[in-house]
């Protein structure tokens, strides 16, 4: 009767464990001691594997930025910072000043969208600017406004969506 005892009660806590705010359920995935892999689609619809990665060597006055890398082309990439007090994500490309400075940003809604503003060349947010997307059961974000443009860029979403579910709870 004992062992079934410590046995129901070792069972509990482990649930109980888990459940609770900190347990096990809410883990977040340290990005210092692995990479995430997945899998999206590029700007051609085109099935690829990425990485989800801590930038190594961010650029001056960045503390944490994480980095969106095909496996295949380690040349290519999209970076991003976090803010967690406003969901902001504030975007980065070799493109754009060779990713030493963000070009736009992104607030990921709690209604399944997204609105991203461009970042002026004096670093200020473009509000007025901004555009609203809405995920659509394909699983890609398309423009509110207009929806015959072209989606949001699949792996990058996909990265982001990613990023909150394992890395930032």
């Amino acid at each position: 009767m004992r062992s079934i005892q410590t046995f129901l009660f070792a069972a509990w806590l482990c649930c109980a464990f888990a459940l609770l705010p900190g347990g096990l359920a809410y883990a977040e995935t340290d990005l210092t001691q692995t990479n995430l892999r997945y899998t999206s689609t590029d700007e051609q619809n085109v099935e690829k594997s990425y990485t989800l990665q801590l930038d190594r060597q961010p650029p001056k006055g960045i503390s944490t930025r994480y980095i969106l890398k095909e496996e295949s082309d380690r040349g290519e990439w999209t970076g991003f910072t976090y803010d967690a007090s406003n969901g902001m994500f504030m975007m980065y490309h070799p493109k754009h000043d060779n990713g030493n400075k963000p070009f736009i940003c992104h607030y990921l809604t709690g209604t399944g969208g997204f609105v991203y503003y461009p970042i002026r060349d004096d670093g200020l947010v473009d509000y007025p600017a901004g555009h609203a997307f809405v995920k659509r059961g394909d699983g890609r974000y398309y423009p509110v406004t207009d929806p015959s443009e072209p989606p949001a860029i699949k792996y990058i979403t996909d990265g982001m969506e990613l990023f909150l579910s394992e890395v930032k709870r």
